[in-house]
């Protein structure tokens, strides 16, 4: 009697450990936000145009990557205070038919949060252009070049 309860006891502890499983459809998790198969085929569609069919796998693996580090800079605005008014939110979503309202919400936070780090740093001046011009000539210099016209078919 006393193993069965031990037993009972050993089970239900390592039931209420376990992880929950994770949806079949989720393609992948940043922190406890799940991103579903339907969410990156929207995500694609609204960033490049296309349907994840028409895409190779490193093209696909790229816009992943990418939506993940959009979701990983919205998390971190909402995590420092980055907040947008309800309002505004609201009227981005009217004026941008295929938006939801979450979607809308992180854009605009990714750009609050970048509008203010970017303000911090100063413009370069011109010195400090030309050298790093003068430090870099690779980065600024492109093959060779045509121009056409016009092509007949």
């Amino acid at each position: 009697m006393r193993r069965r309860l031990v037993l009972a006891l050993c089970v239900a502890i390592v039931a209420c450990h376990r992880k929950p499983s994770i949806p079949a459809d989720v393609v992948a998790r940043v922190g406890d936000r799940m991103i579903t198969l339907a969410d990156y085929k929207r995500y694609l569609e609204r960033n490049a145009g296309t349907d994840l069919s028409q895409v190779g796998p490193e093209v696909s693996s790229a816009m992943l990557d990418q939506f993940v580090e959009e979701i990983i800079l919205s998390e971190y605005a909402a995590a420092h205070g980055v907040e947008i008014p309800a309002e505004q939110i609201a009227s981005a979503v009217r004026n941008d038919a295929g938006a939801t309202v979450i979607e809308k919400r992180d854009d605009m936070r990714r750009q609050k949060l970048i509008g203010t780090i970017s303000s911090d740093v100063p413009a370069p001046s011109d010195l400090e252009i030309r050298s790093y011009y003068d430090q870099h000539p690779s980065e600024f210099h492109s093959g060779e070049e045509v121009h056409i016209r016009q092509i007949l078919v």
